[in-house]
């Protein structure tokens, strides 16, 4: 099932080509005797390389070497593209560089892996956003987990930051923070509720994390 394609190493031309290439490309095996990889592909690969330089560049280090497999991009005779596997084999018959590539079609297991891949982000933020719920439950709406680009506005516009690696930098940081609060006018129950969830926070930084910045603002 899968197209089986010969080129001579020094042309990067196909000598020999199976029926599959119809099947697949469209191509018949006389249309496709004479064509290098790079006329049945797109200018581009997806990797940003030009389909040309990359197929030399594969062809050529695949004389004397073993077999290699990648990932290819060709182009059907309607236009359309197709996602494919190659593997590349070199040999010498009769004092004539081969190589022999088999090429299989692997666009329904691309299409898989992107559905698949879909499915785990979708979950991912199900997970965060069922931590963040529960965590904000359970704290009375006091604490609510964030990603970083929600905080980045407020880190932006503070005014001030404090270091917090270590247990021993943990009280004199929120004696910082306290007189921060106190000087814009959050006193009393008020503050002592604020600097416990303020305690709880620097806590869990420098307890779970590598390190920890309190942002003021």
């Amino acid at each position: 099932p899968d197209m089986v394609m010969l080129l001579a190493a020094q042309t990067h031309e196909f000598i020999a080509a199976n029926p599959a290439v119809y099947r697949v490309l469209g191509y018949s095996t006389r249309e496709i005797l004479g064509k290098t990889p790079w006329d049945i592909s797109p200018e581009f690969q997806p990797d940003g390389e030009r389909s040309e330089e990359k197929a030399r560049r594969l062809l050529k280090g695949q004389l004397g070497a073993p077999p290699q497999l990648f990932e290819w991009t060709h182009i059907r005779k309607d236009g359309s593209l197709i996602d494919c596997e190659v593997s590349l084999v070199y040999y010498r018959l009769h004092g004539e560089d081969l190589v022999q590539a088999i090429v299989r079609d692997i666009t329904e297991r691309k299409h898989a892996e992107e559905i698949r891949r879909g499915l785990e982000r979708e979950l991912e933020l199900q997970k965060r956003s069922f931590y963040r719920d529960t965590i904000l439950s359970v704290t009375d709406g006091k604490l609510s987990v964030v990603e970083q680009a929600e905080v980045e506005p407020y880190i932006a516009k503070s005014v001030a930051s404090v270091e917090v690696d270590e247990f021993p930098e943990v009280s004199p940081a929120r004696r910082e923070v306290e007189s921060f609060v106190v000087a814009h006018g959050i006193t009393g129950e008020r503050a002592d509720a604020f600097m416990i969830g303020v305690g709880e926070a620097i806590t869990n930084a420098v307890k779970h994390g590598k390190q920890g910045r309190v942002y003021l603002g």
